[in-house]
């Protein structure tokens, strides 16, 4: 029998394809959004907010290019609301600076470091930067999905382009960098493939799952 999970929001949760029931959550507070709004609003920089089902919320008016450029690439739904009217139930997976990369590069010399300390943060792309529960990594998820799963880890193939893919990149048994993935990424990696545009997932797969 063929089991298929998924690992979403760069490891904040894992969920079983077939049934969407929740495997593990490793989320932000409530509390966390409200601190980490307030402080970006200080450093004028554009924040949004990931919740597990996909929407993406915002508490300007003035929405950031990248937010809709976010939207429009994962197909989540961009919602506007102030803070006040943002539901305190909603289910975090990562907090997000979205902006353009100056805007971001200012702000950073500044931000709390408790915060630093607190959170998963990560520069995915020069336009984003992250906040995440500190469990909520590519590599921890893809460890905790294979122990649920009875699957060591020496037994885990990861693949990866980005800074985010980093920990999963180290943690797993065998690991594949993506022919346009950056140089941390190919220096870690067991193995280059070719790039995303060019099947590179596809021809690793093939060569290292598919063949004797």
């Amino acid at each position: 029998m063929t089991i298929i999970s998924l690992i979403t929001h760069n490891g904040a949760q894992a969920v079983s394809a077939k049934s969407g029931k929740a495997i593990f959550k490793h989320l932000l507070d409530f509390s966390d959004f409200k601190r980490l709004d307030a402080i970006s609003k200080k450093l004028n920089v554009n924040m949004q907010t990931i919740t597990t089902d996909s929407q993406l919320f915002v508490t300007s008016p003035d929405i950031n290019y990248y937010s809709v450029l976010d939207t429009f690439y994962t197909h989540m739904q961009l919602r506007y609301r102030p803070v006040t009217e943002v539901p305190e139930d909603i289910e975090i997976a990562k907090i997000m600076w979205a902006d353009y990369p100056e805007n971001i590069d200012n702000a950073l010399p500044n931000l709390p470091k408790d915060l630093l300390d607190k959170f998963d943060c990560i520069r995915s792309e020069k336009w984003f930067f992250e906040f995440m529960n500190p469990l909520a990594t590519k590599g921890n998820a893809a460890i905790e999905l294979g122990k649920h799963l009875g699957i060591d880890a020496s037994e885990i193939l990861t693949a990866g382009d980005q800074n985010n893919d980093l920990s999963m990149i180290e943690k797993g048994g065998f690991s594949i960098a993506m022919g346009n993935a950056i140089d941390t990424i190919k220096e870690k990696a067991d193995y280059v493939t070719d790039t995303n545009n060019n099947d590179g997932l596809a021809k690793a797969i093939e060569k290292f799952v598919f063949e004797d």
